[in-house]
């Protein structure tokens, strides 16, 4: 028999697991938009919208992270002093 696909819904404990916060944490994330709330009508978070919002806070997109090298090179730059020539 094939292995099963873990479930893409998530309980309350495991999405703090998953997280590895408590309670109170995970709450106050929802209240701030971090992560998102259960999907509507259930107590169930989707595991790809825990993802997801982290992906966005972490500046990843389509699966890649998102480095602006240019920007930081010209921050680093400005706060650089020049060397003598």
């Amino acid at each position: 028999m094939a292995e099963s696909e873990p479930s893409r819904l998530m309980r309350r404990l495991e999405v703090m697991a998953y997280l590895k916060v408590g309670s109170s944490t995970l709450y106050r994330w929802i209240d701030l938009g971090i992560v998102p709330a259960p999907l509507p009508g259930t107590s169930r978070w989707d595991s790809r919208q825990i993802d997801q919002a982290l992906d966005r806070i972490a500046g990843i997109k389509n699966g890649v992270a998102h480095d602006d090298f240019e920007a930081r090179k010209t921050r680093w730059s400005k706060r650089r002093p020049q060397e003598a020539r």
